[in-house]
C-alpha cells in the first residue's frame, strides 16, 4: 500500500466500533473518525489544490487529528501549528510555507484572522458537516504515490527563523511499522498521548495506534501538574502504554505516584442505595434457601480502586457475608495486557482461567461442597467443558 490512509482504513474495517481517538470529553470510533476525516477531506478538495501545505490551528483534540487526515484525504499535507504560538511567529512560518488554507475551529477563528497569507480559512465545524464526495476523494487517491508529502513540522523559531521538515507517506509507513513491531502495539493497546502534535515524537503515538486498531487517549496537559490526578486519569481510561519525554516521567517518578496510588486507603466509596438494597434482598433470599453468600470482585484494573474495595468490604460486613476481592488476591498474577481484551477492563479466556482456578481452590478450602466429578447426573458438565476447551484451543 502506498498511502498511510489505506492502513488506517484497514484497521477501521477490522475494528469499526473500537475507539480510535479520545480525550476527557470526546471519543470517536474508527467508523466515526474516518467519516469525519472524509467529510473534512471533501471540503478541502474544493480548493482544487494538490500536494500543498494546509495548516491546522487547533488545540490537541480528536477533532484536531481528524483535521490532519482530512487534509491527507484531499491530497495535500498538513502542517501542525501550536495553538498557543504567538501570531507573529506563525506569520514568520507562513513567509516560507505559503499554505493553501488554514483549518481552525470557532475557538481560534479570531486569531487565525490575523495570519498573513493568501489562502482560505476553513472552519472546522463547517467542514465537519460537509457531505462526503466519493468521486472527489477517489480521484485524489488514484493520483497519490508513497513519496507524496504527508505532513510538515516546524521548529519553534526561538533561535531564529522557524525551519520546516516535510515527511512523506513512505517514511511514516516504514517508521510506524517499526514502532508496532518493536513495542508490540496491537488492538488492545491504549496509548496515553502526552506529546504535543506539533512535536515530532507524537508521530510515534498517532500512527502506531491508528494502524493497528488501538486507542489513542489524549492526556490533558494540565494533569502533569497534578501527579495523583494524572494517575487516576490513566486508570480511568485503562491506559497501558506510554511514551513520554523524561520530564513528564520524572513528575510521576519523583512523587512516587504509582506506588502511592496503589497503597491501601481507609476511605470508602459510596455504594449506590438501590444496588445495596437489591443486594441485601438477594442475600436474604439465598439464606432463606440455606445457601451461603460470597461477594466477589473480579480483576478490572480500569474500574477498581481502594475506595470501591473499602465500600464493598463495609457492605459485606453489614450483611455478615464474605467478600473476595481478586483485584488484590490476584494482583501479582494478572497481566493486564495479555489477560484482558481491552487493556484492563474485561478478562479474556486466559484471565478468566486464572480467576476460575483461584476461585475453585478458595471455595474448596473454605466451604464444604459436594464433589460432583464422576457423578452421572452431572456428566453434561464434562461435555460442555470439553466443547468450551476445544473452542478456546482454536482461539489460541
Amino acid at each position: 500500500m502506498k498511502n498511510i490512509l489505506s492502513y488506517i482504513e484497514q484497521a477501521g474495517e477490522r475494528y469499526p466500533d473500537r475507539i480510535a481517538l479520545a480525550d476527557e470529553t470526546t471519543a470517536y470510533s474508527y467508523r466515526e473518525f474516518l467519516l469525519l476525516a472524509r467529510r473534512i477531506g471533501s471540503r478541502v478538495c474544493l480548493l482544487n489544490r494538490r500536494n500543498l501545505p494546509v495548516a491546522v490551528f487547533m488545540d490537541k483534540t480528536p477533532d484536531c487529528a481528524a483535521a490532519f487526515f482530512g487534509v491527507v484525504y484531499s491530497g495535500n499535507f498538513y502542517v501542525v501549528l501550536d495553538s498557543l504560538m504567538p501570531t507573529e511567529r506563525i506569520n514568520r512560518i507562513f513567509e516560507t510555507l505559503h499554505p493553501a488554507a488554514v483549518i481552525t475551529d470557532a475557538a481560534h477563528r479570531e486569531q487565525a484572522g490575523g495570519f498573513h497569507f493568501d489562502g482560505d480559512i476553513i472552519l472546522f465545524e463547517e467542514a465537519a458537516a460537509q457531505p462526503v464526495s466519493e468521486p472527489l476523494l477517489a480521484a485524489v487517491r488514484d493520483d497519490m504515490v508513497e513519496t507524496d508529502p504527508l505532513y510538515a513540522l516546524y521548529t519553534s523559531g526561538s533561535t531564529g527563523l522557524p525551519k520546516g521538515t516535510v515527511i512523506s507517506h513512505h517514511a511514516v509507513i516504514a517508521y510506524s511499522q517499526w514502532v508496532i513491531d518493536t513495542f508490540d502495539i496491537r488492538e488492545t493497546t491504549v496509548f496515553g498521548s502526552q506529546t504535543p502534535f506539533y512535536f515530532s515524537m507524537s508521530v510515534t503515538d498517532l500512527y502506531s495506534t491508528l494502524r493497528t486498531g488501538a486507542r489513542l487517549q489524549i492526556i490533558p496537559k494540565k494533569l502533569f501538574s497534578f501527579p495523583m490526578t494524572l494517575v487516576e486519569y490513566l486508570n480511568r481510561f485503562a491506559v497501558n502504554t506510554i511514551y513520554w519525554v523524561p520530564s513528564a516521567l520524572c513528575i510521576v517518578a519523583n512523587w512516587d505516584t504509582f506506588a502511592y496510588a496503589m497503597k491501601p486507603d481507609s476511605a470508602a466509596g459510596p455504594i449506590n442505595y438501590f444496588s445495596a438494597r437489591e443486594l441485601g434482598a438477594c442475600i436474604d433470599l439465598c439464606r432463606s434457601h440455606g445457601s451461603q453468600v460470597v461477594l466477589l470482585s473480579v480483576p478490572s484494573f480500569a474500574d477498581w480502586n481502594m475506595e470501591k474495595h473499602n465500600g464493598m468490604t463495609a457492605l459485606a460486613k453489614k450483611y455478615e457475608v464474605s467478600y473476595l476481592d481478586l483485584n488484590l488476591e490476584l494482583k501479582s498474577q494478572i497481566n493486564w495486557k495479555t489477560d484482558t481484551v481491552d487493556g484492563g477492563k474485561h478478562l479474556n479466556d486466559k484471565g478468566a482461567e486464572k480467576v476460575s482456578v483461584y476461585l475453585g481452590d478458595y471455595l474448596a478450602e473454605h466451604y464444604t461442597l459436594p464433589d460432583h466429578r464422576g457423578d452421572s447426573a452431572y456428566s453434561s458438565w464434562n461435555t460442555d467443558y470439553q466443547a468450551y476447551a476445544a473452542e478456546i484451543k482454536k482461539l489460541r
